[in-house]
């Protein structure tokens, strides 16, 4: 699992845009906050994450390892002094730069931590595959036999059959899976 040890103003901020967006596959608060033509907007729309994140806690939604994670950083000390800091711009420059920032540090924890289980989901097909016997010669034989398999894999991986279906087709994942076992 990753770390976040690293700090720079906006970042806890990104942390919380990053789970709304890889729990529930939403972009629309990280638009709004990005597109805040005012700092009242700007604050507006992170009250308005802020509120969701809080719901999405209490509904027990948050399940998969990387997000519980990143969940357990996210210092909210330091979200009431980025929201202090936000509203202490004083020019539309400085809110767009801390905005953008804010907005681009959400995209890139939420695209890390989706890299991240759909590693963990085909390393442990892969391992599944090799449990039953099965032997991959390379990785488009291993894409073939995710697309046989799929059915199986979902029920012993309690994913859906999508998310196997979309790992056989992930050429530059299946060949790094069949290179990193070659080592």
């Amino acid at each position: 699992m990753q770390k976040y040890n690293e700090y720079k103003e906006g970042d806890e901020l990104a942390k919380v845009l990053a789970l709304l967006l890889y729990v529930q596959r939403e972009y629309s608060y990280i638009d709004k906050l990005s597109q805040s033509a005012s700092k009242d907007l700007a604050l507006y729309h992170t009250r308005e994450a802020l509120r969701d994140y809080n719901s999405l806690l209490n509904s027990g939604k948050i399940n998969d390892p990387e997000a519980i994670n990143l969940s357990k950083s996210i210092r909210f000390d330091a979200v009431n002094k980025e929201l202090a800091f936000i509203r202490a711009i004083n020019s539309l420059p400085e809110l767009r730069e801390t905005v953008s920032y804010i907005s681009a540090s959400a995209l890139t924890l939420a695209a890390k931590m989706k890299v991240s289980r759909e590693y963990l989901l085909a390393s442990n097909a892969l391992n599944h595959l090799k449990s039953r016997g099965i032997q991959v010669s390379d990785p488009e034989k291993l894409s073939q036999e995710l697309e046989i398999h799929k059915q199986d894999l979902s029920q012993e991986l309690d994913v859906d059959v999508s998310a196997i279906e979309s790992l056989s087709q992930n050429k530059s994942l299946m060949s790094y899976l069949f290179k990193k076992g070659e080592e």
